[in-house]
């Protein structure tokens, strides 16, 4: 047995012992796949423990998450700082080695992969962003020529967030994206004969990819040729890599091997089959020394300092303007930035000011919309629109794909970007996955959603969101916005893009709405989430508590009460997230808790609110589907109006 399959099978072997140790995870893939990460991380992959967080390192995403056993196992080989302890650790509460891989550059992950679908659309979002960086490439030093790698499996191919991603890489000709396919035909229920009979290789050719073909993958040299092939295309590669599920074990070619845990004895016969002589978590001595030549031998840090140096000695100015586009740090606007002579307006068009005023300031704001720009606003007016012959602008078509576009834009974030994705409120439950993974790996990604209530009026229920609001700030990690005029748009987008570990949702109007602007006073507070933009005149006798299109209406409210003698207070809940974080005694002088009387006014589910209301107030709100009508009818028709609200207070 030649050393690098040698090499090969301890890998199985070691990662099958991780699995075994834990009574839990996936060896099929682990078997079947062992080859292909083998081949790609010792022979092709530009990446070292010492450059897990180098721009110009190479990306490897494991798409196919229950893998992890298998990266585990071959980060471990080469030097990464997980250990045989963290092996053991596997799949236990605070371990570094999770059931699915969680970004963390330290160790050589570079995405969190859960659902199916997901790593190889971020990996589209990452090949877009080197893409955009190799505008700074010069003839005689070219920085960015680093390679997107991706494996995925059978049901990575199913999920339909693949077709999305990869259908925008091919038209994006993004000729830096090697997507791997560890193709067994065989997923967890089934063998694919039930499920997936296409023909792959047009299936993927019409997307704009080259295809490539393996027809075995335990053949290094082969799989090795292919990628060494693929390197130098002009456009993205599918390579194609036939392999057997759960190979070397007694369930070899079956779906049963998905799943597969083995006992010990199956562990030894594995062994046995597959020709290691190794202890439970061992390498064999001279596979442990081949790895460690590896290792030893890798100076890709030495060849990353030296063309990083030649480059900044021979171009200062742009080395400085590329330092300033992988900043982290965001210039915020002034109130002073943004004139607004207007006293009604939509939160979208003035959210649109406030955007491209932003980006004017950071070169590092990059982001699109699917398919809906012209509607949601959120786009770059002075930048061009990215394509396959110039990556130099700063908006992105996604099309109508909107979980695709909020997966790349996740990549863009892992690559450094401060990016935004926007569509339509209602369709953001297309992209809830990817927001929810922005959530967990704690990306800065904003995403901008207008038409934000039934004042879409007549396009119906199925175009008016009801529960969206309330149901994304239930997720953890996430901060929602609805601004209600110039000075909270503002305040709004320099929080969300300063963020450096939470992701953000901005939910925009559609219709115009009364400005009521925020008190100089309170200017301060904008940044805390809620603060009151309307005080009261008399002894306080109601609090209401309302955001974005709804401040109009409850400060109509209040003015109204006010004339009776009452004392009525108004507070922007811009973003209860951020509120929530504020110290008590802030809290407690925004909402006095002796006040009971308070009334809460959202034009969406009313959910969120009764943290905020006791059986003392009320909470007017839309706890129904909406309904195709002009939008002053729907506003009488579930009951948010001046005459609604007042009837309640009397």
């Amino acid at each position: 047995m030649d050393i690098q399959t040698k090499a090969v099978n301890n890998l199985r072997v070691l990662a099958c012992d991780t699995i075994s140790n834990a009574k839990s995870g996936h060896s099929g893939i682990v078997l079947s796949a062992a080859p292909i990460l083998f081949t790609l991380f010792t022979k092709h992959l530009k990446f070292s423990p010492k450059t897990t967080k180098s721009i110009f390192r190479d990306r490897f995403v494991l798409s196919a998450g229950h893998g992890s056993a298998l990266l585990y196992s071959l980060l471990h080989v080469l030097g990464h700082k997980i250990s045989i302890d963290d092996l053991k650790n596997f799949r236990k509460i605070d371990a570094k080695t999770s059931g699915h891989p969680e970004v963390d550059l330290d160790l050589g992950i570079e995405c969190t992969t859960g659902p199916l679908g997901q790593g190889v659309s971020t990996a589209v979002g990452m090949a877009i962003a080197q893409k955009s960086l190799s505008r700074y490439n010069k003839s005689d030093c070219k920085l960015f020529d680093n390679k997107i790698y991706t494996l995925i499996g059978d049901g990575c191919l199913m999920e339909g967030v693949s077709y999305e991603a990869l259908s925008i890489a091919g038209n994006l000709c993004l000729d830096n994206l090697i997507v791997l396919y560890d193709s067994n035909n065989n997923t967890l229920d089934s063998d694919t004969s039930n499920t997936l009979t296409m023909n792959t290789q047009k299936y993927i050719e019409s997307l704009g990819f080259e295809y490539m073909f393996v027809k075995n993958g335990n053949e290094i040299a082969a799989i090795d040729k292919a990628i060494t092939r693929a390197k130098k295309a002009k456009k993205p590669v599918f390579i194609e890599i036939k392999t057997v599920l759960g190979y070397g074990s007694q369930k070899e070619g079956l779906f049963a091997s998905h799943g597969l845990v083995m006992d010990d004895t199956q562990i030894k016969e594995l062994r046995l089959k597959l020709g290691v002589n190794s202890e439970l978590f061992e390498i064999e001595k001279d596979v442990k020394e081949y790895f460690n030549n590896i290792v030893k031998n890798n100076n890709i840090d030495v060849v990353f300092k030296e063309k990083l140096n030649k480059y900044k000695e021979k171009y200062p100015s742009e080395y400085k303007l590329l330092s300033k586009e992988l900043s982290n740090k965001l210039l915020p606007l002034k109130l002073t930035d943004v004139m607004l002579d207007k006293n009604q307006e939509s939160t979208r068009n003035i959210a649109s000011v406030v955007l491209n005023k932003l980006a004017e300031k950071n070169i590092n704001i990059i982001g699109g919309a699917a398919d809906l720009s012209s509607c949601t606003k959120a786009i770059i007016k002075k930048s061009s629109i990215v394509n396959k012959v110039d990556f130099s602008g700063k908006n992105i078509f996604y099309g109508v794909r909107e979980f695709g576009m909020g997966c790349i834009a996740n990549g863009l974030a892992l690559a450094g970007y401060k990016t935004f994705a926007s569509t339509f409120m209602v369709f953001s439950d297309y992209l809830r996955s990817a927001i929810r993974s922005s959530a967990i790996m704690k990306l800065p990604v904003v995403y901008i959603f207008s038409h934000d209530s039934i004042a879409v009026g007549e396009d119906g229920p199925t175009h008016q969101p009801i529960e969206q609001l309330s149901s994304f700030r239930a997720m953890p990690n996430l901060n929602v916005f609805r601004p209600c005029n110039l000075e909270e748009c503002i305040a709004s987008y320099n929080l969300a893009f300063s963020s450096i570990d939470n992701p953000s949702i901005i939910s925009l109007t559609r219709q115009v709405i009364d400005l009521y602007p925020t008190p100089e006073v309170e200017s301060e507070n904008l940044y805390k989430g809620g603060y009151i933009i309307s005080k009261e005149n008399n002894k306080l006798d109601w609090i209401i508590i309302a955001t974005g299109s709804e401040i109009p209406l409850a400060i109509r409210v209040k003015n109204a009460l006010e004339k009776k003698g009452c004392g009525v207070r108004v507070v922007s809940m811009c973003c209860a997230e951020i509120f929530e974080k504020q110290t008590e005694e802030y809290k407690e002088s925004v909402l006095p808790s002796k006040i009971t009387n308070r009334v809460a006014i959202e034009a969406g589910a009313s959910q969120s609110w009764h943290k905020y209301v006791d059986r003392n107030g009320y909470i007017v709100s839309v706890d129904d589907f909406g309904k195709s009508g002009s939008f002053t009818d729907l506003l009488k028709y579930f009951k948010l109006t001046d005459k609604d609200v007042l009837s309640l207070l009397k």
